[in-house]
């Protein structure tokens, strides 16, 4: 049995649409009519809370699991950077990810945001059925790529293989992009009384390596029985938080080997600073400036990497 999720930016008519043809719901020798598209579960509606959440679809005559994941600004690399997280721990054929951004339109786009964020749905509706019916043909095409590659065995599935545990834990720090002090308080957390000098100097060497990116997973080290990961969320860090403790349930990882951790809040002084920092060209000048503020910050970070360590110990980490 595999798991099969399909994932879009912004709104969620084309991975419901796919979705929907997988499951048998809309036909596949023709272009789904408006009426049809509308009797999917999820299609058009005002769900914005559900973004980060895996919604359970059906079950395809196979006995596949259908998902379906609405990641709101995350983008392509979500797939290769969930992919990465899984086969940390050996699990990546438990999981299918299929992202369906490709075939969204303009007017898919318009309409959703008039249906949905101004909640216009005579006005939006419309074009967003328009352009899911201009979109059919390609989403058509990669549902059955999709379970081509499941029956040849390429895609990944589980046939009934013995979930166990897996063999190591993992620590994962949530790293919104731009922002530093997840990376430090990662740091801290493998060496607490690393002196400051080094402490920095190691700092800007790993920025130089790791950005906070979505896709990126970096490996700090390891500590006390498990492995400490730096996690790249991009622009969206509760999102990607939302979808990596839901991960556990697809990939069968029990919460104590898959641990996400995220610092309470940058401050705002810092975290302009750091954008300040990290734009082209002003490397040299503001240097000295940001590294004298994450002096300041070293308190606060190891403040935070002590109230993680203390929430694993106890077992309340969520």
């Amino acid at each position: 049995m595999a798991r099969i999720v399909y994932h879009c930016y912004g709104g969620s008519h084309s991975s419901v649409t796919a979705a929907g043809i997988h499951l048998g719901i809309l036909p596949r020798e023709r272009t789904a009519r408006a009426d049809e598209l509308l009797q999917v579960p999820h299609f058009d509606r005002r769900e914005s809370i559900t973004h980060g959440h895996f919604r359970f679809i059906g079950r395809d005559r196979s006995g596949n699991e259908i998902f379906v994941l609405g990641k709101r600004r995350a983008g392509r690399d979500l797939s290769v950077h969930l992919y990465r997280v899984a086969k940390i721990f050996g699990c990546e054929n438990r999981i299918c990810l299929v992202d369906t951004t490709k075939p969204i339109n303009l007017l898919m786009i318009v309409g959703g945001f008039l249906s949905r964020g101004l909640r216009a749905a005579s006005l939006g509706r419309p074009l967003v059925l328009l352009g899911t019916r201009l979109a059919y043909s390609y989403l058509l095409r990669l549902v059955e790529k999709v379970q081509e590659d499941i029956r040849e065995g390429q895609a990944t599935a589980v046939n009934g293989e013995e979930v166990s545990l897996p063999q190591r834990r993992a620590l994962f720090y949530i790293c919104p992009e731009k922002d530093p002090l997840a990376v430090l308080t990662a740091m801290l957390h493998l060496q607490p009384g690393l002196p400051e000098d080094v402490l920095l100097d190691r700092f800007f060497l790993l920025k130089s390596q790791f950005t906070g990116k979505l896709g990126e997973v970096y490996f700090v080290g390891k500590t006390a029985g498990y492995d400490v990961y730096l996690l790249g969320a991009g622009r969206e860090p509760q999102i990607l938080s939302r979808i990596m403790r839901e991960m556990r349930f697809l990939i069968a990882i029990p919460q104590n080997y898959l641990m996400i951790a995220e610092s309470s809040g940058t401050p705002v002084f810092l975290r302009l600073t750091c954008r300040l920092f990290l734009l082209p060209g002003m490397f040299r000048m503001l240097r000295l400036l940001t590294r004298a503020i994450l002096s300041l910050s070293l308190d606060y970070c190891l403040r935070e990497s002590l109230r993680i360590k203390l929430a694993i110990k106890e077992g309340i980490l969520d």
